[in-house]
């Protein structure tokens, strides 16, 4: 679930409702013809409105996955044929959209997708300068529990934001070659789950006065752009992360590639000095005598 350039959670929230709403006239509709040519009109709609918000089809998708082939095809011409058809089509409703009109409807699988992206604002709730480490500045710098932030980035707060693709690359790194970078992952991710666990319901804990840390979970279903690499996902959800709370957001590395191309999609970054490398990367950059 991507959104468009420029397109905030509340315009993406108002567009899932807006298609909630009006499926109850397919809902309703009981011409001559059944209700196959408003609900046929109502996906048509919906794919549309969906396409202005969202950058990738995986909602579009949905609404063609289950019945939607079936009802295109199945025959009418008589009424047990029609009836049959009418409740199929309430059916596959019934799974986009719930029951419209009915107090406390969930939405079905629309509302779901609202739903989720309303718990997301809780990320828009708190002050702070969001930053996101990339897995190259938490390898090879100073541990981020250790790092003067407020100072380095000159913000009164600061938040630390870790996406799920940085703790997977670091639950790959455990396998490395290398076993600097092995026992480096597993000190990390230790570090994270003990934040991660004392983390209380709105989700963050606090690093030290001024600094808190949390992690941003995958939505569910959640699907990564094909080819896409770790680097191009940490700065795909650095986008997200901008676009859910209407902040800037800063992606922190040491990696002057990353760096470059992050800038190039105008994401503000900050690139951690050589003071703050551990010792043995120092050495092997030639830093040190």
């Amino acid at each position: 679930m991507r959104l468009r350039h420029g397109v905030t959670v509340e315009q993406a929230i108002k567009v899932l409702e807006e298609r909630i709403s009006s499926a109850q006239q397919v809902i309703n509709d009981s011409g001559s013809d059944g209700r196959r040519p408003a609900y046929l009109t109502w996906v048509d709609a919906t794919q549309q409105h969906l396409r202005t918000v969202f950058a990738d089809t995986e909602i579009e998708d949905s609404l063609l996955e289950r019945g939607y082939w079936h009802i295109c095809g199945m025959a009418s011409q008589f009424d047990h044929q029609m009836k049959i058809l009418n409740r199929i089509i309430g059916e596959e409703l019934a799974f986009q959209v719930g029951h419209p009109g009915i107090f406390g409807n969930p939405g079905g699988r629309l509302g779901e997708i609202a739903s989720q992206l309303r718990e997301l604002r809780r990320l828009a709730s708190r002050e702070g300068c969001i930053c996101v480490p990339d897995t190259n500045a938490l390898l090879h710098y100073k541990r981020f529990d250790e790092l003067p932030w407020i100072a380095l980035l000159r913000k009164p707060l600061v938040r630390l934001v870790f996406p799920i693709v940085v703790v997977r690359e670091l639950d790959a790194k455990k396998y490395a070659r290398r076993e600097e970078f092995q026992g480096r992952a597993r000190d990390l991710l230790t570090l994270i789950d003990r934040f991660v666990s004392a983390s209380p319901p709105d989700g963050y804990s606090e690093v030290r006065s001024g600094v808190t840390v949390e992690v941003l979970p995958d939505e569910r279903g959640h699907l990564r752009m094909p080819g896409h690499d770790n680097d191009e996902e940490i700065l795909e959800r650095c986008e997200f992360l901008r676009q859910v709370t209407g902040d800037p957001v800063t992606l922190i590395t040491g990696d002057s590639g990353m760096r470059i191309t992050a800038q190039s999609r105008g994401i503000d970054v900050f690139k951690l000095s050589s003071d703050n490398l551990l010792p043995k990367f120092k050495q092997q950059d030639g830093l040190t005598a």
